[in-house]
Order: structure tokens, then sequence, then C-alpha cells
């Protein structure tokens, strides 16, 4: 065996419990790098470099985002290995991560070997998360590049540590959007300091709003001093009627202690109750007389909010529509049902019914059909059987309904309800003399109801009915990846498939399906196949159908591998050009730069395709990977020296 896999194989098994814990994935961060093989993340983790190396050897794995997972945890020794041994460059996402994680000393390393990669959105960054001691670091070595809209990320984001600093070490004006967002996020301390500024009040009483309609009753209590004197009824009017509508009660009630006109401006509880807010509208009905709308009772009884639709009742007066019974019915909310049936004399229609039917509350059935008798229609019981209710149809036939009349039953199959379709079948007059239709069975293949479709199939041959799919079936089935159901159907010859098969299982990285596909049909594929699968980052898939089959692929193949950083596949497809023809050579040089993927950059032009990457050297540049541009000016030699000149002085070389 050799010597790097016997190095990883035994971390591997020495630190098994860790690799489970990150592919669970139990942090955000540990998600948002999921794409990163598990095995690379754990010696990451561990700052393993002799199994970093190993890996790295024998490139078994994709390092495509390595260096910023290194970077997010703060594993200095891992991001300098993986610059020194040039395979990833390091430019503005690198640095963006090192800002965002707070990693001080992953900021300097990259800062002496990256100036170009701290741009404006990245010392943006250090600002929003609060990292004190990166700003700190920054300005010291970027004295001139502060702006106004520094301070107003810091306000946004509650950093007053970082704000506090910025106001007294630069002299930058404070814009009113300043005081807004702090006051928008409800940061009382960022207010609490800009308050020490001297702003003009015109400026706070936004914020005010602001604060009134978000539910910030400590930003409110700051600046309602400040701000009162200034406020008009129709300022209050919309931020404390969207403040009622949000539910913050507390904010409400605190303005009427602050303010004595609010009693004229809040009059209409309709919105607060359909959201749900009883304590607002108890509130607003205990200081006026409050009146709702029909349409308002029948929102609240859709959503099955009892205790508002009990509190409106009683306070409110309101009036009752058949709507309100029906929309709760259909949504099951039971409690409601009665409440309506006791109070309301508007009763319902065959709407509540057949919507409960359809949607399979039992236990509203059962009510209303001992109260009510509107029924429920064919419509509604053929809903329960394509919703695959099973619970509602037994009820029905107990009821003495024999479900003769439901014409959908295939419908049900086609959703995979089983059960169902059993029970419906074993009620019906000679069940099996019409034709399954296509669509059922194609759906049945394309969801793959293995179950259904093995149940049909033993019915209908032995009542003699044929079977059929549309000709598309198979090839839904393998794009679906149920090999189950693709080998049923090959094995009973009831469908055929095309190339689309093969296609459509490659692009969604189903490699069972293909190599199914390779070894028991004679469709095939197209190049769309490896195209396709690459684009989707399943190399697996790629690699198999370069060793096995001689369709080939187009340059979106290795266009797709080199943006994701895959340089073993690079490798692979530049090993193995058999077959493969690369029709835009220089659009995987552009997104290997783009992406920063420095071992590609120099294996493709190390492979001759070092004629006219000024695309890449732009793509370089424009995403900071200044030891990229360097490479690339320096080695591809044909680039115009008008070109090279030019890309010298946009990287300050």
């Amino acid at each position: 065996m050799i010597v790097g896999v016997d190095i990883a194989d035994e971390f591997a098994e020495q630190h098994s419990d860790l690799l489970r814990r990150l592919d669970a994935a139990e942090t955000s961060d540990d998600e948002q790098f999921a794409h990163i093989p598990v095995l690379l993340r754990a010696v990451v983790r561990l700052q393993r470099l002799d199994v970093l190396q190993a890996l790295y050897d024998q490139a078994p794995l994709t390092f495509t985002d390595v260096t910023r997972y290194a970077t997010a945890f703060g594993h200095l020794a891992v991001v300098q290995w993986l610059y020194e041994s040039s395979l990833e460059d390091i430019g503005h996402g690198v640095a963006a991560t090192a800002v965002r994680c707070g990693h001080l000393s992953i900021v300097r390393f990259i800062f002496d070997r990256c100036r170009a990669a701290f741009t404006n959105s990245v010392i943006r960054t250090a600002v929003s998360f609060g990292r004190l001691d990166v700003v700190e670091f920054l300005h010291e070595r970027f004295p001139d590049r502060w702006r106004s809209h520094h301070l107003e990320d810091a306000a946004e984001h509650g950093n007053t540590a970082v704000l506090q600093f910025l106001l007294k070490r630069c002299a930058l004006e404070l814009s009113p959007t300043t005081m807004f967002l702090a006051a928008k996020h409800g940061h009382v301390d960022v207010v609490a300091l800009l308050l020490q500024q001297r702003l003009h009040v015109a400026d706070m009483k936004e914020a005010l709003m602001e604060a009134i309609a978000r539910g910030h009753g400590d930003v409110v209590q700051l600046l309602v001093a400040v701000v009162e004197a200034e406020l008009e009824d129709d300022d209050l009017a919309s931020s404390l009627t969207e403040a009622a509508a949000n539910g913050h009660l507390h904010v409400i009630e605190l303005m009427y202690q602050l303010h004595p006109r609010v009693d004229n401006v809040l009059r209409n509880v309709d919105d607060v109750a359909i959201k749900g807010h009883l304590g607002v509208v108890r509130l607003l009905s205990s200081i006026q007389s409050t009146t709702c709308l029909t349409t308002t009772i029948e929102a609240v009884a859709a959503s099955g909010n009892l205790p508002m639709l009990e509190f409106l009742h009683q306070h409110c007066a309101p009036e009752y529509s058949a709507e309100a019974m029906d929309r709760a019915a259909g949504n099951g909310h039971m409690g409601v049902v009665r409440f309506l049936y006791k109070h309301s004399s508007a009763g319902c229609t065959m709407k509540a019914m057949d919507d409960a039917v359809a949607n399979g509350h039992v236990n509203v059935v059962q009510f209303l059909l001992k109260r009510r008798s509107e029924g429920c229609s064919i419509a509604a019981i053929c809903k329960a059987t394509e919703n695959g209710h099973l619970d509602m149809l037994k009820y029905l036939v107990a009821q003495g309904d024999e479900l003769c009349r439901c014409d959908c039953v295939y419908r049900a199959a086609a959703n995979g309800h089983l059960a169902v379709v059993k029970l419906v079948m074993a009620r019906r007059r000679s069940p099996w003399t019409k034709k399954i239709p296509l669509q059922c069975t194609t759906k049945i293949a394309s969801d793959g109801h293995f179950h259904v479709l093995l149940y049909l199939y033993e019915q209908a041959r032995h009542h003699r009915r044929p079977i059929r799919f549309q000709s598309h079936a198979m090839d839904l089935a393998a794009k679906n990846g149920h090999l189950k159901m693709l080998k049923c159907l090959h094995k009973r010859q009831l469908a055929s498939c095309t190339t689309d098969a093969m296609d459509y299982a490659a692009a969604n990285g189903h490699l069972d399906v293909v190599k199914f596909l390779h070894e028991h049909r004679t469709e095939g594929c197209t190049k769309a196949a490896m195209d396709e699968a690459a684009r989707s980052g399943h190399f697996d898939v790629v690699k198999y159908l370069h060793m096995n089959r001689s369709d080939g692929c187009t340059d979106v193949t290795m266009d797709s591998a080199a943006s994701r950083g895959c340089l073993h596949i690079v490798n692979f497809l530049t090993d193995h050009i058999n077959g493969f023809y690369y029709v835009d050579a220089y659009q995987a040089l552009t997104m290997a730069a783009e992406g920063g993927h420095f071992a590609i950059v120099k294996l493709l032009l190390d492979q001759g395709f070092e004629r006219g990457p000024a695309n890449a050297l732009e793509a370089a540049n424009d995403a900071g990977y200044v030891r990229i541009a360097e490479y690339l000016i320096e080695n591809a030699f044909m680039l115009g020296s008008i070109r090279a000149e030019r890309a010298n002085r946009g990287l300050g070389l």
C-alpha cells in the first residue's frame, strides 16, 4: 500500500469520532464548508501537516476552499503550508474570512504577502464584525481609507468599541443614516454614544420612528426625550401601527406613558388580530371602543386562533360569515369549528365538509356529519384519495360510502399511496377494466414508488391488462436515482430509455445508476453526461465515464474541475486525453485563476495553455490573487507588452 494512504487511513481510524462530528456539521462554520471532504477538515482542525502532505501527494481529495477553512478556525500553520506548497493563492475571500473570524495572526500573515487582498469590502467586514484589534491593525496601515460608511457599518452591527475608535481616530462626518441604523437594530449603547455627538433633532426623528416600529423600547426611551417636541400624529401613525401589527406590546404601552397623543393614532385592530397579537388587541380595546371586519374573523378562524376569536366575539361584536367555519374546517381547527357552531348563525357551506375531507381532518368531518346536512362532493373524496388520507377513507367507508364514486385512484397510485390504492380498488366494481393512465405509471417510475409499481404490475398481469409507460419514464427514474425501479423496468421489459437516462443520472451524481445503465443497457450517453457531472462536482462519475466509455466530453468538464479547484481531476483529464477535445483551452485557466487555484494554473500552463491568458490575468487581479497574477506575467511570455504593463500598474507591482 502507498505510504501516504497508510498515514491517511491511520489518521481516520484514530480520529473517527471527530470525523463523525464534522460530518454532522455541528457548527454553522462546518455547515458552510460541508463541500470539503470530512477527512480533510479533520486534518486541518488538528493541524496535522504530515497527513496534509500525504493527501496532497496522493491527491485523492479536492483542496477547494481548504485555505479559507483553515483560516476560519485560526490555523495559521496550515494556511502557511497551503500557501508555501503553492496549492492555493490568498485573495480577497481568504482575507475576508480571517478578518470576519478575528484571527489577527493570519491577517498579519496575509498582509505581509498580499497587501492587495485588503479591499474596502474586507475592511468593512472587520468593522461589521466588531474586530477591534483588526480594525486598529488596518487603520495603522491604511490611515487614509476610512469613510463615513464605516461608521454606519459599526452602528448597524452594534459594535460600540469600533465606532468609538473610529470617531476618535478618524475625522469622519456622521450621517443621519448612522443613528437610523443603530436605532433600527436596537443597539442602545451605540445610540447613547451617538447622542453625545450633537446630531440634529430632525435626523433623530426617523430613527425613533424605526425603533418604535421594530419594538426597541430601550432605544425609544432614549430618543423620545430628545425628539418629543418635534413629534406629530402623522409621524407616529405608521410606526405605531407597524409596532402593533408586529405585537410589540411593551413599546405601545411605553408610548402611551411617554406621549399623550398616542390614543388618537391607534384605532384599527384588524391587522393586529390577524397576526395573532392578543395582548395588543386587549390593550387597544381597553383604551377605546374597537370593531373588526368580517374578513378579520374569517382570517382568525382560518388560523385556528381560538383565544383571539373568543376575545373579538366578546369585545368587538363582529359579524360572522359562512366563510369563517368553512376555512376553519378545511384547516382542521376543531375548537374554532365548535365555537362558530355555537356562536355564529351564519353556519357553513359544503366547502367546509369538502375541505375537511380532502385534507384528512376526520374529527371535523365527524362533528359536521352529526350536525350539518351539507354532505361532501365526489371531488372531495377524490382529493382525499389523491392525498393518501387512509383514515379518512376508512371512516367514510364505515359511514356507508363504498368509494365507488371515486375515479382518481390512479392519482393516489402516482403519489405512492399503496394502502389507499388497495382500499379503493377492493370496493370498485370491475376495477381492472380500465387502462392505467400513462401519466400515472410514468410518475410512479419517476418518483420511485417501487411497491406501488409491483402491485399494479401483478394485478394487471392477473387480469390480463397491459401496463404501459411513457417513453421517458425510465429516463426519469434514472434521473432521480431510483435504481431499484430502473432494474424492475429493465427486467420486466416494461419501458425503454434514451441517452437522457445516463446523462441525467450522471448530472445528479447517481454513480450506481450510471454503472447499471452502462453494463445492462445499450442506449449509452452523450458528452453532456461527463460535462454535467463535472459541473455539479460529481468527479467520481466523471472518472468512471472517462475510464469506461468513449463518448468524451466538451470544455465544460475541464472548466468545472478547474473552477472548483479539483487538481486531481484536471490532472486526470490531461493525463487521459483520449477522446477528450478541449475546445476553449483558456477558459479553464481563467476559472482556476479566478478561484485562486495556483496549482491548477501552474499545471495548465505546464500542459501548454500558455498562450493568450489575458482573461486569466484579469480574473486573478480582480480577485486579489497577486501571486497568480505575477506567475502569469512571468510565464505567459506571449502576453502583449501593453497588457502586461497595464496589469503591473493595476497590481502595484
